[in-house]
């Protein structure tokens, strides 16, 4: 007899099978009710739940697409190649000078 139950489909699967925690590097995960979660400085325990934030902004009268910005990625990636550069420096004793240039897309 072949078994021809539905397979019990999980946030975990969905999660898996898209690679969220590869390619979201801990700015983006699923939520518990399977939803895509923004974690603008990679803290789990905060973060802004997508399906909902269109929602309240459709309650609003926008409508989407939508281009959404999330300026604490840019300042947590800042913050982590500013620490990787002074640590390597402060490592192998440079004595010049470095200034942190991080370069985005701004015409959108």
């Amino acid at each position: 007899m072949i078994d021809e139950s539905p397979l019990h489909w999980t946030t975990v699967d969905a999660s898996e099978m898209y690679e969220v925690p590869r390619w979201g590097n801990g700015y983006f995960s699923v939520n518990s009710r399977g939803n895509v979660m923004v974690h603008p400085d990679r803290n789990t325990t905060r973060g802004i739940d997508l399906k909902d934030l269109v929602e309240r902004l459709q309650m609003r009268g926008l409508d989407v697409p939508v281009l959404l910005r999330f300026n604490g990625i840019i300042r947590d990636r800042l913050y982590v190649l500013h620490k990787a550069f002074s640590d390597a420096i402060r490592e192998h004793s440079y004595r010049g000078k470095y200034s942190c240039v991080y370069p985005i897309k701004v015409n959108q």
